[in-house]
């Protein structure tokens, strides 16, 4: 913040407030980390399994994400099921074609206790001659949206945030008209204009914000006589410049005379 006028009968100031723009970009990485895992893993991945008359097993899986439809044959037959816990990698089968294991879904997951039930499933059948048809499905669609959020849902809340926080603060004392005019320009929501009398105001001070930060925080703001108080500026850690605006505003209150 910034005097950008001083007379006798007027004390202008300005304030120009980056601090908006830090929220968003802050927010950027976590909202498309949220975006990739929402987009990536809330998919229903489905495995159809044939057993032929010499107990050859061939399988077919079907992945349905946001992006559509993706159906591969597995190559070779069905030999067995394991979860790997490792990575993240959860479900696998392994084929008689010898490319090693082959990962039923195609994003990381958080192994549970689906992922075994899965697994004991698709050994049951192989194991079962009798046993002609198999199909089964791994539905991470909810689990996918709601691992997403974590990361969205906060970014989006520190973005709409920072679109509240005004760009650009003016504030004129006018003595002649015992008027004090604050302006505060947002990036999103426009231009708010509040009036106060200026003999309406007890002192002007540096109040320190309740943040639990290491570096305390601080504005200036008008004590009224009615007790409320009113902020003029952004926040800052400058305690110093913001003090002594503050010695400036007040000896030009105390020398008016309504």
């Amino acid at each position: 913040m910034q005097i950008i006028e001083q007379t006798s009968t007027k004390l202008s100031l300005e304030d120009n407030n980056w601090q908006w723009l830090w929220g968003i970009m802050f927010s950027i990485p976590f909202v498309t980390v949220g975006l990739l895992i929402i987009t990536t893993t809330s998919n229903l991945t489905k495995l159809e399994c044939q057993r032929n008359n010499s107990n050859a097993i061939t399988c077919q899986r079907t992945i349905i994400s946001l992006f559509g439809t993706e159906i591969t044959r597995l190559p070779g037959q069905l030999k067995k099921a394991a979860v790997v816990t490792e990575h993240g990698t959860g479900v696998v089968v392994y084929t008689s074609s010898g490319i090693g294991a082959i990962e039923l879904v195609n994003h990381r997951v958080f192994i549970k206790e689906k992922h075994y039930k899965i697994t004991e499933t698709i050994n049951a059948f192989i194991n079962n001659p009798q046993q002609l048809g198999l199909k089964i499905q791994q539905d991470d669609r909810w689990s996918g949206f709601l691992e997403g959020m974590v990361f969205l849902l906060p970014s989006i809340a520190i973005i709409f945030q920072s679109l509240a926080i005004p760009k650009q603060i003016f504030c004129q004392f006018d003595k002649s008209s015992d008027q004090i005019i604050i302006k505060k320009q947002h990036q999103a929501l426009g231009i708010f204009t509040q009036i106060t009398k200026l003999s309406e105001v007890l002192k002007v001070s540096v109040t320190q914000m309740p943040l639990a930060s290491r570096t305390p925080w601080y504005l200036i703001q008008l004590e009224l006589k009615l007790g409320k108080l009113v902020s003029i500026s952004s926040p800052t850690r400058d305690y110093k410049r913001y003090q002594q605006i503050v010695n400036t505003i007040n000896y030009f209150i105390k020398s008016k005379d309504f």
